[in-house]
């Protein structure tokens, strides 16, 4: 809590400072300009979104059952690497 008011003036800064950017680069939004670097289009943007969000119930259900396997209460980012298996994978 005590860094609360810090947190949120960086996070006002770099979200100005991405739409200076944007604008002084003929961007319409900090989005477009964020996208055009790697040449995506921002309708494969918006239909990723939208797929994803659509079967995020899936997502859901994946870690719900890894959790189950690995018998854990609470499953962190990292427990999404560890094989299921028991056996590490090949690389």
């Amino acid at each position: 809590g005590q860094f609360e008011n810090t947190l949120a003036s960086t996070l006002s800064g770099v979200v100005k400072m991405h739409n200076y950017n944007a604008r002084v680069h003929n961007f319409k939004s900090a989005r477009d300009a964020s996208l055009s670097g790697n040449g995506i289009n921002t309708n494969v943007y918006d239909t990723l979104l939208k797929e994803v969000n659509k079967h995020l119930d899936l997502l859901h259900r994946y870690v719900s059952l890894r959790k189950k396997i690995l018998k854990l209460d609470d499953l962190q980012m990292w427990d999404m690497y560890v094989p299921l298996t028991g056996k590490p994978a090949l690389s």
